[in-house]
């Protein structure tokens, strides 16, 4: 979900080595005395090859985060609503454990929907209904 949200926004994404294979953070970094300072050498750990292996078999956390993250990319890649140019903004989604981010370009739209809670949500904005199950999220591209 939260990769989808962050896909959805403006700018550039940022993965950090390993998020695609779904590796933890390294508290590693707090035991050398030259990076420990640094918070952010907690997403700049030693690749882990062996569960890298993993992303092809889709019977696995690390398989299914792989594919889905790519499909996620590809979609955002070959759809015009995805465009620098679109306009970007917020949509209230009746539900403050879900956030609404639309976004139109050159008359085409997109709403995500994101779930930011436990619980399954009812959301009406938009879909004329949509269960959101917990932390899930969904694209509505009209076309």
């Amino acid at each position: 979900m939260l990769h989808a949200c962050m896909l959805t926004l403006r700018g550039i994404p940022v993965f950090y080595s390993g998020d695609e294979i779904g590796m933890l953070n390294d508290y590693g970094y707090h035991d050398d005395p030259g990076r420990w300072a640094d918070s952010r050498n907690i997403h700049r750990g030693k690749m882990d090859w062996e569960k890298a292996e993993e992303r092809k078999d889709l019977s696995t956390p690390t398989g299914k985060i792989f594919h889905e993250l790519r499909e996620l990319v590809m979609i955002r890649r070959f759809n015009e609503v995805f465009h620098s140019d679109a306009h970007v903004y917020p949509i209230d989604t009746g539900d403050n454990r879900v956030l609404g981010i639309a976004r139109d370009y050159k008359g085409k739209r997109m709403l995500g929907l994101f779930n930011f809670s436990p619980d399954e949500v009812w959301v009406d904005a938009w879909t004329g209904g949509s269960m959101m199950k917990p932390y899930g999220f969904r694209w509505i591209l009209e076309r």
